[in-house]
């Protein structure tokens, strides 16, 4: 502050070029974000009929107003009521000038509509405006997790115009609400009591006289202004039907010369009005009451009888059968001309001819694009659905579906749809095949992995779900889960081969996918492809009653309280109804961290720590109810260390990172009192009556009295570790610390020792109790349930936990992984678990020879057997995690590296055979089997031979510290060669013999993070750490090709094939690739859960073994 006040113009000019450069980077973050999506529609031509509204003037100066990213609204006051032109005022404000160049031509329309009900239609649709938008294909089972994914997407894209076109509901609004701070919303509905507070909106109902007269007689010649006031009337000035009157008297008088015969076209229109409409009923010359949805329905089926008298014999029953298509959907006329051809026998000509004479009527709407298409307005759908029946609605779907058929090839199992290249009918097949009573055919149809893969091909990964969504009954909801979890896996830019070996290999081990998977392999197309060895470790368990997913960030925290579950992750919280796994609500969050929540015993109120402050919102409403502003004197954004809820609710007690524990009234948010603390308090718990509370502040914990802060007594004994996480028993009678090596139970009364669990979760494991206090949780590495009496394991489930929770009445535990919550049925107290579960892998080796394959996991490895999938034996020893590992070409020994040197043990015995001196890995075994190729300590590289543990040999001279090795096997030309790679970027080729360098092949960069070499010792890869893959010519040193490989899916190791023919890579969005070696083109991919961290080859090139966070993968290659 002093230099400042002393030089402050220099001063100025810093922080005014700082701020510069934080704007321009954020500008350019935000239109980076968009340079990869799909182009902006071009604008639509605005009809010449359609006249100048002054609402129109007000919906342009709304959405350019708006900069908060809020609604604006073309309603209508009438409920229910439609065809006033609300889509085409949208369509006005959305081809303005100022519009267009105010949100640089970034307007976007999504239709709605009444159809799209219940929860998977709704995500469906919201995911189809992402892909729109963005180009984004992540795929959500939930209304709720899939706006907050578009909202995400649009907070990082520049001002954008989104039109929602024809809301019926709130479900339909709310999840295209969420985020998107520079995105305007631009809803028409004729419902305006669903528009969210803050809404601008833009009532359009009747015209004006002025403006309904000029829709009347455009293009006419002049009318008797009394015929004209008389239509006007009878009309309401509805634009619908004065557009179709328009129409109406336009196509009589088409065929004369006769001015004088627009009148009595007129006076046709008024008299069908006067005969069919409302005046039939109620024969007062009052104007149309729009008020009135039966007198507005009278007045449309006048209006269209009168049009249909026009049409050809048969006519009017054709235009009725075109209420049997979906809502809002434009109709290729080539799939209406087989619905004709069926129903009436009508040519593709003909077909086309009576198209083009309702389109002259304006009962329907044409299109050029895509071959012609027809679009119905909603309004006249209802009515011509309304004259058609139920049962005529049913048989006409049928007909719709057997009239498809014929384009398709058939056989005894029925049509093969998936072979449809009609984008309405790939669309709305399953839902016509439902609507034709043919519910088993569209449930057999949706669950077909051929029709999946179409879907997923032609739509991206909802496509596929939401046709099995949208059927009843559980068994399509079980095959849409079976999708869902592995929607976020299918979502790539790879190719779309590609993505069906993905699709193949997440489902193929499930029971109904399993028999049509193994069939569908059968056709030679598919190759080259991945196909799993062994079941897949990260499949869902099957104790896992269900799985929230959908995060795009890691989830930080989870709490439950009164049947309602919240999770946490950077800028928001979510809250979930536990017993569907449906999102109900999402919370906006400010910061970019949020660890901590809580919710209210009865489940009224979730709290979270936002920044500096703990918020409180209610939990049926969303709204805000307090703040508990939390101050520390800290440059921490984050300030909330800890915070633990009374269990009735009426207290908060949090711990501040400035080391003070403050205890809140909950009803009130005042502060009741502070106790500060001499180190940093890592987590709280408070008793079942609130008397006292416990801190873990570092290797101790302490219990205060609540009410006024007295110390009561401390829990500490010699090496137990930080206590990082605390929970009390249901009694208060005990509590439990989770230690370095496991939790403790103490009691809470004087003189009490703890009883010590021997778990394997870690470091920074998460507690929680039973609410009987029968049992434990322990959540890290993996989560463990542990009998509290006997202090045995009852069960584990797989992968690491960020979090935990149970729920109130204790019938499933939420455990928070890095991207899903799954909710786990509590194991039995009679149910031992033998403790075998999988674990994160991150070194792997295979012996030439296939008959060992080797893994670490931590400081322990484990040696397998390659052909069942099964661990055989775990050897520990090492005191650090092991970073390095290789393995006999026999299989007999192997040699792992951690913080020290490499030791070579045996692998049948587990026994240390001897140590490799000065060696650190990287390590690769020479093709004679008796020597290892290995990083040494001093930063060079060199040879040890296994026999004696003896250096023989060192390479010296090359820039930087070796961070990668391996052998190139001999060639007639030449024998085995050393490769290494350096954390400056130098790849260089060494001679074993001498220990000289051959030659360079690169030179400074970024730092070779693995190498390879084929087994034809034809060509060598490198990956270096900015996630490039390259292949190099052993005996030139030229580059050969660079791999492609998506933005986040930089390599983390690599494997050559024993022939030399592909290149295996794991890469860090969780993906085996492996390429072709010859092109550089991938061949074939597979993708799970978690990052993979290394990969390995089999001896006679057969299949790929790669390890990771999720466990060990195994697949066969099918070249």
């Amino acid at each position: 502050m002093d230099w400042i006040r002393t030089h402050s113009w220099q001063s100025v000019g810093y922080l005014g070029g700082a701020a510069f450069v934080l704007v321009f980077a954020a500008s350019w973050a935000t239109v980076r974000g968009a340079t990869a999506d799909p182009p902006p529609p071009p604008a639509a031509r605005v009809p010449e009929w359609v006249v100048d509204r002054g609402e129109g003037d007000r919906a342009v100066a709304a959405v350019r107003a708006k900069a908060d990213g809020r609604a604006v609204a073309i309603t209508t006051s009438l409920e229910g009521a439609g065809g006033f032109g609300k889509t085409t005022l949208a369509g006005v404000v959305c081809a303005h000038p100022k519009v267009r160049r105010h949100f640089r031509r970034r307007v976007f329309t999504i239709t709605v509509g009444r159809d799209v009900r219940g929860r998977a239609a709704i995500a469906a649709k919201v995911a189809e405006a992402t892909r729109f938008i963005t180009g984004d294909t992540t795929a959500f089972d939930d209304p709720a997790l899939a706006g907050a994914h578009l909202g995400r997407l649009l907070d990082q894209r520049p001002r954008t115009l989104l039109v929602l076109d024809d809301v019926w509901e709130a479900a339909q609004l709310a999840p295209f609400l969420l985020g998107g701070a520079r995105c305007v919303r631009l809803v028409t509905t004729r419902v305006p009591g669903l528009l969210p507070p803050g809404t601008a909106r833009v009532t359009v109902d009747e015209m004006t006289v002025e403006q309904a007269r000029r829709v009347l007689t455009w293009q006419l010649p002049p009318l008797p202004p009394a015929t004209v006031r008389e239509l006007l009337a009878a009309t309401g000035r509805w634009a619908l039907l004065l557009r179709l009157a328009n129409r109406l008297m336009a196509d009589q008088i088409a065929s004369t010369a006769d001015p004088s015969a627009v009148l009595g076209a007129a006076e046709s229109v008024l008299a069908n009005l006067r005969a069919g409409g409302p005046a039939a009923a109620d024969p007062s010359t009052a104007p149309l009451d729009l008020d009135d949805p039966q007198r507005r329905a009278l007045a449309v089926r006048a209006t269209v009888e009168a049009a249909t008298t026009l049409l050809p014999p048969h006519g009017a029953e054709r235009l009725a059968e075109l209420g049997v298509f979906v809502e809002d959907e434009a109709v290729p006329i080539e799939l209406i001309a087989r619905l004709w051809q069926s129903t009436g026998g009508l040519s593709a000509a003909e077909t086309r001819t009576l198209c083009g004479r309702l389109g002259s009527l304006s009962l329907v709407t044409l299109s050029t694009a895509h071959g012609g298409r027809v679009t119905l307005h909603d309004v006249l759908r209802d009515y011509l659905r309304g004259e058609l029946g139920p049962t005529r609605l049913t048989a006409l779907h049928g007909s719709l579906v057997d009239a498809a058929a014929v384009t398709v090839t058939g056989g005894a199992a029925g049509p093969s749809w998936w072979e449809l290249a009609d984008g309405y009918l790939l669309d709305h097949l399953v839902e016509h095949l439902h609507a034709a009573g043919r519910t088993g055919e569209a449930e057999r149809l949706a669950g077909d992995i051929r029709w999946v893969e179409t879907r997923l091909l032609q739509r991206g990964p909802s496509a596929p779900w939401s046709d099995l969504a949208r059927l009843p009954g559980p068994a399509p909801a079980a095959l849409a889960r079976d999708l869902t979890r592995a929607s976020h896996l299918l979502g790539s830019p790879d190719a779309s081969r590609l993505m069906r070996n993905v699709l193949h290999s997440r489902l193929e081990d499930l029971p109904h996918w399993q028999g049509q998977i193994a069939a569908r392999r059968r056709d030679p197309g598919l190759r080259p492809y991945l196909a799993n060895r062994h079941r897949l470790p990260d499949l869902p368990d099957d104790r896992v009653l269900r799985s929230l997913t959908g995060f795009t960030r890691p989830v930080t925290a989870v709490a439950t309280g009164g049947g309602v579950l919240a999770t946490a992750e950077p800028g928001a919280v979510r809250l979930w109804n536990p017993d569907d796994g449906g999102c109900v609500l999402v919370l906006p969050v400010d910061g970019t961290v949020v660890g901590r929540v809580a919710v209210a015993p009865n489940g009224s109120w979730v709290l979270a720590a936002d920044a500096r402050r703990i918020r409180m919102w209610a939990t049926a409403t969303g709204a805000e109810l307090r703040a508990f502003p939390v101050e520390a004197d800290t440059w921490l954004s984050d300030t909330v260390a800890a915070l633990a809820v009374s269990p009735d609710g009426s207290l908060l007690v949090t711990a501040s990172v400035d080391h003070v524990v403050t205890v809140w009234e909950t009803s009130s948010g005042h502060r009741l009192r502070e106790v500060p603390h001499a180190y940093p308090v890592e987590a709280l718990a408070i008793a079942p009556d609130s008397s006292w509370f416990a801190s873990c502040s570092g290797d101790t914990t302490r219990l205060f009295e609540t009410a006024t802060g007295r110390g009561l007594r401390t829990l500490s004994a010699a090496y137990t570790g930080a206590h990082g996480s605390v929970a009390v028993g249901p009694s208060g009678a005990w509590l439990v610390t989770q230690h370095t090596d496991g939790p403790r139970i103490w009691g809470t009364g004087p003189g009490a020792a703890p009883q010590a669990i021997r778990s394997t979760t870690g470091v920074g494991a998460q507690l929680a109790v039973a609410p009987d206090g029968r049992w434990i949780v322990t959540a890290g590495r993996r989560t463990e349930v542990w009998d509290v009496e006997s202090r045995t394991l009852l069960g584990a489930l797989d992968g690491r936990t960020t979090s935990v929770a149970v729920a109130p009445d204790g019938a499933w535990i939420a455990v928070a992984g890095e991207h899903t919550v799954r909710l786990w049925e509590p194991p039995r107290a009679d149910a031992a678990d033998a403790g075998g579960a999988a674990r994160q892998i991150t070194v792997l080796a295979i012996a030439g020879d296939d008959s060992r394959l080797v893994t670490a996991s931590g400081p322990d490895a484990t040696v397998w057997d390659p052909a069942s999938g099964t661990p055989v034996r775990v050897r520990t020893g090492h005191t650090a995690p092991v970073t390095s590992l290789v393995v006999a070409r026999d299989g007999t020994w192997a040699a792992s590296g951690a913080s020290g040197s490499l030791r070579v043990w045996d692998t049948g015995s587990g026994a240390d055979l001897r140590t490799l001196f000065g060696s650190r890995g990287p390590a690769a075994v020479t093709p004679d089997g008796l020597s290892v190729a290995a990083a040494a300590d001093d930063g060079t590289a060199g040879l040890w031979e296994v026999a004696t543990g003896r250096r023989t040999q060192t390479f010296a001279g090359a820039p930087g510290a070796v961070t990668a090795v391996a052998v190139l096997p001999g060639l007639p030309t030449a024998p085995p060669r050393v490769i290494t790679g350096t954390d400056r970027g130098a790849l260089v080729l060494w001679d074993p013999v001498s220990g000289a360098r051959i030659r360079a092949f690169s030179g400074r960069g970024p730092a070779v993070e693995a190498v390879a070499a084929s087994g034809d010792g034809r060509w060598l890869a490198s990956a270096t750490t900015d996630g490039a893959v390259r292949l190099w010519d052993p005996e030139t040193g030229l580059g050969l090709r660079s791999l492609d490989l998506p933005p986040d899916g930089g390599a983390t190791s690599l494997a050559a094939s024993p022939d030399g023919r592909h290149l295996a890579t794991t890469g860090r969005d969780a993906t085996l690739r492996i390429w072709e070696a010859a092109t550089g083109d991938c061949a074939a991919c597979v993708r799970v859960e978690a990052p993979l961290r290394a990969c390995g080859w089999h001896s006679d090139g057969s299949g790929v073994t790669a390890v990771g966070t999720g466990g060990l993968f195994a697949f066969t290659f099918h070249a």
